[in-house]
C-alpha cells in the first residue's frame, strides 16, 4: 500500500526521502516497512484484550471490500467515531460524506492501519481488521496532502516508489509509464514535481497509489483546494478507477483476466455535487455516527416530483390551477407557473411519464398551451442537510441501513458516465 501523508521533515534528502517512503506497502514476503509506517501498525499490543471474532457477513450477500460492525474510536473522554457499522460493496466508487469533525478522517485512518480502534470488528479485503498487514498490500491511499520528493520529476518520483514498493526492477519502468498515462501526466512525467499545479500534484499521488494496482483505493479529500478544471479532471480519473471494462471481453481470455467487480474506491470529500456525480454507494455520518448508507440513488429516489408547468400566457395560470385541482394534482400557483406535485418514483419511471402527458393533454384540451415542464429535483446537498439535521436533533437515532446489489450500483454508475 501506498499513503501518502504529510510530509513532517525536511532537514536532509535522505530524511526527506524516508518520510517519502514510510508508508508503502509491499508485497507478501519483502523486506518490512521501516518502523512507523502504516504497515508497521499492528492489532492490539501484546497483553492487551482481544477483539472479538471477525467473522461478519456482508450485509449485501456478495463479497464486500469493507464490512465493520461497531467501529469505534475514543480519545479519553472523547468519542471520534461511535459504533460505526459500514459495509461497501466491491466495485462500487463510495462516496464518505459528513460535517467536519464528523469522524471521517480518523475512520479513514484506522481502516489504513494508521490508528488503532477502541472498539469494533469486521473485514477490509476479507481480511480481519485488527491484522492490516493482511490486507494492506492490496490498498492504495491519499490522506491529506501529497508527500512526493519535490526536486525530482514525477517519473523519478514513481520510480523511486515502484522499488520500495517491491515491484520487480525489470518491470518498474512500464508500470511507471502505465501509471503516468492514466492519471493524464503522460507529457509531463519528466517535469519536477514542485512545478506541477495542485491538479497535477494530486493526480501523481493517486498514480503513487495505483503502483502496485490495489484491490481497494482510499482517496481523502482528492479535490481539496482544486479549481474548477482541476476538479473536472480528478472526477474523470476517479470514475476510471474501478476498472470496469467500457465494452464486453471479446474472448474467454480478455473475461478471465479481467477484475471480476473492479476495483472499489471510498472517497472522503465536502463537494456533495461531485459525490452526487461520480459516487454509487454513500455513506453519511454525523458525530462519529452512522446517517445512512446504502446507493446514492435510492437516497434521491423519491415517490413525489415537483413539476414546473409553465403556459403560454399569463392569463391561464388560473383555468390551468383548476385543471389540475379536479385531476386531484396539488398544485401551487406562481407569478408566471404552477408548481405540481407528481407522483412518481424516479424521473424514467413509466408513472411518472404517464402522469406528465395526462396533464398535457388535459391542458391542451382545454386550450392551454405549456411551454415549460420541468421537474424540480432535491439536490443531493439537500438530502444530505436533511440527514444531518434529523441526526443531531435525534441524538443516538440510526435511520435504517439501504443495501443493495453491487450489480445494481454498477448499471447507476454506468449511467452517469
Amino acid at each position: 500500500m501506498h499513503v501518502a501523508v504529510r510530509r513532517t521533515t525536511h532537514a536532509t534528502r535522505t530524511g526527506t526521502l524516508l518520510d517519502m517512503t514510510t508508508a508503502i506497502g509491499r508485497p507478501p514476503g519483502a523486506t518490512p516497512t521501516p518502523p512507523g509506517s502504516a504497515r508497521s501498525a499492528p492489532g492490539p499490543a501484546a497483553g492487551s484484550p482481544t477483539w472479538p471474532s471477525t467473522d461478519v457477513p456482508s450485509a449485501t450477500g456478495l463479497p464486500s471490500a469493507i464490512d465493520v460492525r461497531g467501529l469505534t474510536k475514543r480519545y479519553g473522554r472523547r468519542t471520534a467515531v461511535d459504533g460505526l457499522d459500514i459495509t461497501i460493496p466491491t466495485g462500487v466508487v463510495a462516496g464518505f460524506v459528513g460535517p467536519n469533525g464528523a469522524g471521517k478522517t480518523t475512520t479513514l485512518r484506522m481502516l489504513l492501519g494508521l490508528v488503532r480502534p477502541s472498539g469494533g470488528d469486521g473485514t477490509v479485503l476479507g481480511q480481519p481488521l485488527r491484522a492490516p498487514a493482511s490486507y494492506l498490500p492490496r490498498v492504495g491511499a491519499l490522506i491529506e496532502s501529497p508527500a512526493l520528493y519535490p526536486a525530482l520529476s514525477g517519473r523519478r518520483n514513481l520510480t523511486a516508489l515502484a522499488v520500495l514498493a517491491g515491484i520487480p526492477r525489470a518491470q518498474v519502468d512500464a508500470r511507471v509509464e502505465t501509471i503516468l498515462d492514466q492519471v493524464g501526466l503522460a507529457g509531463r512525467g519528466g517535469d519536477r514535481f514542485r512545478s506541477y499545479s495542485l491538479g497535477m500534484k494530486q493526480r501523481l499521488a493517486i498514480g503513487a497509489a495505483l503502483l502496485t494496482d490495489p484491490d481497494l483505493l482510499v482517496l481523502d479529500e482528492p479535490t481539496n483546494g482544486l479549481d474548477p478544471i482541476g476538479i473536472r479532471e480528478m472526477r474523470t480519473l476517479i470514475r476510471s478507477l474501478t476498472g470496469r471494462p467500457t465494452q464486453p471481453p471479446e474472448t474467454d481470455a480478455d473475461a478471465g483476466s479481467a477484475r471480476p467487480r473492479g476495483r472499489t474506491v471510498l472517497v472522503s470529500s465536502h463537494l456533495l455535487a461531485e459525490v452526487e456525480q461520480i459516487c454509487d454507494w454513500l455513506i453519511v455520518v454525523e458525530g462519529g455516527r452512522l446517517a445512512y448508507q446504502g446507493p446514492t440513488d435510492r437516497l434521491m429516489a423519491s415517490h413525489t416530483v415537483d413539476v414546473v408547468l409553465r403556459p403560454e400566457h399569463d392569463h391561464d395560470l388560473a383555468p390551468l390551477t383548476d385543471l389540475l385541482a379536479g385531476l386531484g394534482l396539488p398544485a401551487t400557483r406562481g407569478e408566471r407557473d404552477v408548481v405540481v406535485t407528481v407522483d412518481a418514483g424516479d424521473r424514467e419511471s413509466r408513472e411518472y411519464v404517464r402522469a406528465l402527458a395526462e396533464v398535457n393533454r388535459a391542458a391542451a384540451s382545454r386550450g392551454i398551451t405549456l411551454i415549460e415542464m420541468s421537474p424540480r429535483r432535491d439536490s443531493l446537498e439537500d438530502r444530505y442537510q436533511g440527514l444531518v439535521t434529523a441526526a443531531r436533533a435525534g441524538g443516538a437515532t440510526h435511520p435504517p441501513t439501504t443495501h443493495t446489489s453491487t450489480a445494481h450500483t454498477s448499471t447507476a454508475q454506468e449511467a452517469r458516465r
